[in-house]
């Protein structure tokens, strides 16, 4: 069911929850009228604080589905990094909600604390650049 965010109850807990994950300002939430799967949002906000690191990939860490998954997965263990991995091509509402959650299109994204390191591309300027470690110790 998809509710007009402005219009609904849970108006004031998804904006919480973006202001603390995303530093939103509130009165953006209030003036965007959003249509979002408020349960789909919750789950989003959820699977992002259970773990420090956690990666939306086709597939999980044992069995990546694509390169781009693969070598994501393959970047954090050679360096040491334990991270949770959420399967999106189990769960579609995973997949559209964490784009639309991060205004990125594209599978890998990678999140540290709750905050959006990058996609594919972003992660891997990163890996290359050396600076892996810094975008993971703040």
């Amino acid at each position: 069911m998809r509710y007009a965010l402005n219009h609904d109850r849970g108006f004031y807990y998804l904006c919480k929850c973006l202001m603390i994950l995303q530093r939103v300002n509130p009165r953006l939430c209030q003036q965007t009228t959003r249509f979002y799967n408020i349960n789909a949002q919750e789950r989003i906000c959820s699977m992002l604080n259970r773990s420090k690191i956690v990666i939306f990939i086709r597939g999980t860490q044992r069995k990546p589905l694509c390169e781009e998954s693969k070598r994501v997965v393959e970047i954090l263990k050679e360096n040491g990094y334990k991270f949770e991995d959420i399967d999106v091509t189990k769960d579609y509402n995973a997949e559209a909600g964490i784009q639309e959650y991060s205004s990125l299109s594209g599978i890998p994204q990678v999140y540290y604390k709750s905050e959006l390191v990058g996609n594919y591309e972003m992660f891997i300027k990163i890996y290359e650049s050396g600076k892996l470690k810094e975008a993971f110790s703040w």
